[in-house]
């Protein structure tokens, strides 16, 4: 599921840059809003279950495959958050909040939930992306 909104948010991505141009008003608010991923989740549901997930992923997710999903969600967050549209979101949902959190937690001594070999290894799932 998660690498099927990978997909949708890079062919908008596509899309949007190499397609032709709205002949009017209409039609580029068609492409740009109602026929767009990113603006459809660049918003407050979307962001809060990815955030729900990711958090999931990163507490209980010792597995390679759990690493694995949590990268492919924090590249998802990060294609989303290139829509100026998702920025409050991310603030108010607590995603950013969580990303700065366990980005920072080795090197603050911040206590989380999660054991540190789940977000914090040397292992290739926590040093790569899925890229």
């Amino acid at each position: 599921c998660v690498e099927v909104l990978w997909n949708c948010l890079e062919h908008t991505q596509t899309t949007l840059e190499v397609g032709p141009s709205a002949l009017s008003r209409t039609q580029l608010i068609d492409r740009r809003r109602k026929c767009n991923a990113m603006y459809a989740l660049a918003a407050e549901r979307p962001l809060t279950i990815l955030k729900s997930l990711l958090e999931a992923l990163i507490v209980t997710g010792h597995r390679t495959k759990d690493k694995e999903l949590r990268n492919e969600v924090l590249i998802v967050a990060s294609l989303i958050a290139r829509h100026k549209k998702s920025h409050g979101f991310f603030r108010t949902t607590g995603l950013l909040e969580l990303l700065l959190t366990y980005a920072t937690a080795a090197e603050t001594d911040t206590p989380t939930p999660a054991d540190p070999h789940n977000f914090a290894s040397v292992l290739a799932p926590d040093l790569s992306s899925s890229a």
